[in-house]
């Protein structure tokens, strides 16, 4: 009988372990599906402006990199990335999807240094199945990047404090992981906030351990990666002036961040408050596991992140989920072990479910990843830039663009286009480059082309800097993107404004 039940388990552990590595391929290959098939956005505009290889360094510096909130690593990256694969849709974002990829490697690299989890494969399927991990990678943005070194960064830092446990050496690999925290700290500020998580929660465990020459090595160790990353800041933050003064866009609403971060998480915000239970429910039921490696780093880690954060979000809105995926790998660690250990309470039965739950989530979680890629849509440039080719008469003259920078307009115009954009203003606080009878008297119908702001008070302030009423002109609206037209030569009547191309 004991024999036939032991069979019974092991049969269903398999079943399990096979779920996993199939959900763990299944991620990794949602990460490449279909690169190219949605138009860049905003932010992608703008790694594919800055990483232009044909710029001089010190043209990409003051234009792209010194304006912009993120150091400039991953732009420099791309730069050299795209010298050879060029600037294509496809091309600009299979560094997303590979760095991506890589996040699921870092899991066993370092379980054969150093174990970080009792189930390593859970865990590395959960970075494969990763809903926010699959949809930024496929975008031309750092955050992948960001979300590899912070699960590198993470591991080591487990894996480090098991070895301060073990009293064996950790110089080696506390200068491995400085130097991943530096790197983190040129792709985006917030390494600063995950050197500080990692570092000291280290520090702390070297403490309640006794262990002195472990501390010496963390304390040294860590201050370089702060020293290291002065002189960018330096150089920076006097740069971003109002963009840390409270006038940034970007809103410091707590509630909307957590809950997002919780989508991307772990596919949905219930499923991450009933993970958090569970880890909760551990600690509360066997207490001394806190001092174990992967609970303790993982959890002083996302405290002093958020503590940081917390403070940061007093003086400047930057705070955003995107910026908090440091919390993910730390995050992950800790549930995957909860798990782990809560198989230990209980019968055979007990713990088969525990063993199962995690792919559970991770199916959850690609579930929730694959229908975002299949529903949501981001068509506005590139269909605006169809509308404006097959206007008649606009392959001639000026093409005026509203306030963003017109080498995101020119991205998805033919050659013969990008030359004629004008960038104007529809503020009315700068002189206009054009005079409104040289806009209005022409073939071409364009007016303005508005990326990225479809507010009705743009077309209101243009059209009274060109002395028209607003029923003489059509507003044709692409999501966040707007096109205003004078309808004399475009074939549409007055009065009846096109529907939007996107929801």
């Amino acid at each position: 009988m004991s024999t036939a039940f032991g069979r019974t388990v092991e049969q269903r552990a398999q079943i399990i372990a096979v779920a996993l590595a199939c959900l763990l391929v299944a991620g990794v290959g949602a990460r490449f599906y279909r690169l190219d098939a949605q138009s860049l956005w905003l932010d992608e505009l703008w790694t594919a402006a800055a990483s232009d290889p044909d710029l001089r360094l010190a043209d990409m510096f003051n234009r792209w990199i010194l304006p912009d909130v993120h150091p400039p690593l991953y732009y420099m990256m791309m730069r050299g990335w795209r010298m050879a694969f060029g600037a294509g849709e496809w091309a600009l974002r299979l560094p997303s999807a590979v760095l991506s990829a890589l996040c699921v490697a870092v899991v066993p690299l370092v379980q054969r240094w150093t174990p970080v989890v009792r189930r390593p494969l859970a865990l590395a399927a959960w970075f494969a199945t990763s809903t926010g991990a699959i949809l930024y990678a496929q975008e031309a943005r750092s955050y992948a990047l960001l979300l590899l070194l912070a699960t590198t960064a993470t591991c080591l830092g487990v894996a480090i404090a098991r070895r301060i446990k073990q009293r064996d050496t950790i110089l080696g690999s506390t200068v491995v992981l400085a130097a991943v925290t530096v790197t983190l700290e040129y792709v985006h500020y917030f390494g600063v906030l995950i050197a500080a998580g990692l570092f000291g929660a280290l520090f702390l465990f070297a403490i309640a351990h006794r262990d002195h020459r472990a501390l010496g090595t963390i304390v040294m160790t860590g201050l370089a990666t702060i020293l290291a990353f002065l002189p960018w800041m330096l150089i920076h933050i006097p740069r971003l002036g109002g963009k840390l003064g409270g006038e940034f866009w970007i809103s410091n609403n707590w509630s909307v961040i957590f809950t997002r971060l919780a989508a991307f998480a772990i596919g949905a915000p219930v499923v991450f408050a009933a993970v958090a239970v569970v880890v909760i429910g551990s600690l509360v039921r066997r207490p001394y596991l806190m001092r174990q490696p992967e609970y303790f780093v993982s959890l002083v880690a996302m405290g002093i992140i958020l503590m940081a954060a917390l403070a940061i979000s007093f003086h400047t809105p930057v705070i955003t989920d995107r910026n908090l995926f440091i919390l993910i790998p730390p995050f992950y660690i800790v549930s995957i072990a909860a798990f782990s250990d809560l198989e230990d309470i209980g019968g055979g039965s007990y713990r088969q479910v525990l063993r199962a739950v995690p792919a559970a989530i991770a199916a959850v979680s690609l579930g929730v990843a694959t229908y975002r890629m299949a529903t949501e849509t981001k068509e506005q440039w590139r269909d605006a830039a169809a509308l404006i080719v097959s206007l008649p008469g606009c392959e001639v003259g000026p093409l005026p663009v509203n306030q963003l920078p017109k080498e995101f307009y020119a991205y998805y115009l033919p050659p013969g286009y990008r030359d004629r954009l004008l960038e104007v203003s529809a503020t009315g606080v700068e002189p206009m480059p054009i005079s409104a009878s040289e806009l209005i008297d022409r073939p071409c119908p364009l007016l303005l082309w508005s990326g990225n702001n479809a507010r009705e008070e743009v077309v209101v302030t243009w059209l009274d800097r060109l002395g028209l009423d607003r029923q003489d002109v059509l507003v044709k609206k692409f999501e966040r993107n707007m096109i205003v037209l004078a309808p004399r030569a475009s074939g549409l009547e007055i009065g009846s404004e096109p529907a939007s191309s996107s929801p």
